[in-house]
């Protein structure tokens, strides 16, 4: 479990223990989430959001065998069968899947989730199970959230989809389920009939971390992605002598529909010895933005919502001359990149003399260009 006040640390989690009736989640953040991961990819997804805390969580699957190395208490697994060893990577097959066990997992829902504000379902866009089954979860998300008593689902359903890396989606197969769900998903979104909608992009992350072993890659993605998720929810909970990102402002981010990305950068040569520049903290503000760990190819300019929190000592805070300045620049930086957004703002000190800057951006468009090289590896025509 993190602190969003402390510095992020990705590698380190509790192994979770196994519960058995009603689960209480441990996370208290702005939003309480639940999560249900499908398919292979989709379960380890979520695996990583209740290793954090986020015991509100089930995870299906067509393939026994998968299910069963999911380390999750076996009340909140459910198998869908479909009499055969899995869906493999026929997405229409794991559609039927969904649609034939509805009841049964709406069933799961009520029993483990109990009241919650937002679902998020987690998939991974080459399978047959997690692809396929995406929509029909969709909707029984939403049809459970009306149970609930909530008159606006399409604002508290949202959507975890990882698409393969280049390597990955040289098999025309998994580049077509990738491209095919990637572009419906897109268009629900950017409909705000889902939200948020965020692409985690394994081959942008492969780039970025090229010395990631092969075992630790996708465990590594995974938790990263959880983690950084974590960290905004817990933020708006932390008062602040300065500017406060409260929940109203995350709320507002998460509900604004369109795909949404964050990131984190650490920003280094910070000491009390010498004066800030300005454009230093900026400087590394955009980096964050183009280096964001999920996903890149998306126009910024058009994000609709944005958030963006810095961290710091407070030593820190007290000594370095221009520091304030400096922060105040960046946070302009950033609603110059996203001229169209509303920002909202956050800035909080902590122990630890570290600086850094979160930013989370929503609302956005799809990245077309990534979604027409799937496309063209699919062997397909894109707009």
């Amino acid at each position: 479990m993190t602190d969003p006040l402390d510095v992020l640390e990705i590698e380190q989690y509790e192994a979770p223990e196994e519960t058995s009736g009603a689960v209480t989640t441990e996370v208290r953040g702005a939003i309480e989430f639940a999560f249900v991961g499908s398919g292979q990819g989709g379960c380890r997804i979520a695996t990583e959001f209740y290793n954090l805390g986020y015991r509100k969580t089930i995870v299906v699957n067509t393939a026994p065998q998968d299910l069963t190395a999911v380390p999750l208490p076996a009340a909140q697994k459910l198998l869908l069968d479909i009499g055969a060893s899995g869906a493999g990577k026929d997405m229409s097959r794991g559609e039927q899947a969904a649609v034939k066990h509805g009841q049964a997992i709406s069933d799961l829902m009520r029993h483990v989730f109990g009241k919650v504000d937002h679902i998020m379902i987690c998939v991974s866009g080459g399978g047959g199970s997690g692809g396929g089954s995406a929509i029909p979860l969709i909707l029984q998300a939403k049809k459970y959230l009306a149970y609930c008593g909530y008159d606006d689902v399409d604002k508290r359903v949202g959507v975890v989809l990882s698409i393969p890396t280049r390597g990955e989606a040289m098999a025309p197969r998994i580049a077509s389920n990738a491209f095919d769900l990637a572009t419906k998903l897109s268009e629900l979104a950017e409909n705000s009939m889902i939200t948020p909608l965020v692409v985690i992009d394994n081959d942008k992350f492969n780039k970025l971390y090229p010395r990631v072993p092969v075992v630790d890659f996708l465990p590594t993605v995974n938790r990263s992605v959880a983690q950084l998720f974590d960290h905004f929810n817990r933020l708006p909970l932390n008062d602040s002598e300065f500017i406060s990102f409260d929940p109203e402002d995350y709320r507002s981010v998460i509900r604004a529909g369109g795909h949404c990305v964050f990131g984190v950068t650490t920003v280094k040569g910070i000491d009390g010895e010498s004066a800030v520049e300005e454009r230093h903290i900026a400087e590394a503000l955009r980096a964050n933005l183009e280096r964001t760990l999920l996903a890149g190819g998306f126009d910024l300019a058009h994000a609709g919502v944005a958030g963006c929190v810095i961290v710091g000592g407070r030593k820190m805070f007290a000594e370095v001359a221009g520091l304030r300045s400096a922060i105040d620049y960046s946070f302009d930086t950033l609603s110059q990149i996203a001229p169209n957004a509303t920002v909202h703002r956050g800035l909080y000190q902590r122990e630890s003399e570290v600086l850094s800057a979160y930013t989370i951006l929503s609302g956005l468009p799809r990245p077309a260009e990534r979604y027409a090289e799937l496309a063209r590896l699919a062997r397909r025509s894109y707009p």
